[in-house]
């Protein structure tokens, strides 16, 4: 059971930039964390972007699970905690158009929108 997960665009706030701190997002309702560090990778609760660095627009990479139910629950997790992070991640919240972003994400087809 796999599926591709194609990167369209990431916000820069996500990605740990090469002088910067150490960029992350645990969601402690889901037990899911959001890095960013070195390459895309799939973790049992996480989701590693690529640093700054390595990241560009359309990347894409293949995510390999056991069972169709371990794929389901990774991405519901993802969801939660993407839309979470939406929500709570400090430099959004500090931005000063905070008040006008998406509240949600929007699934559209194969596409996760926020």
């Amino acid at each position: 059971m796999s599926f591709e997960l194609t990167l369209i665009y990431v916000d820069k706030r996500l990605l740990t930039q090469k002088d910067g701190n150490f960029v992350y997002f645990h969601s402690n309702s889901y037990d899911f964390l959001l890095y960013s560090r070195k390459e895309l990778r799939k973790g049992e609760n996480s989701l590693r972007l690529p640093s700054g660095e390595k990241y560009k627009h359309n990347m894409k990479k293949m995510f390999k699970f056991s069972t169709e139910r371990e794929m389901y629950m990774w991405l519901k997790k993802l969801h939660r905690t993407i839309n979470e992070a939406n929500d709570n991640y400090t430099p959004f919240v500090k931005d000063p158009e905070y008040v006008l972003r998406p509240n949600s994400m929007i699934l559209n087809g194969e596409f996760w929108v926020l």
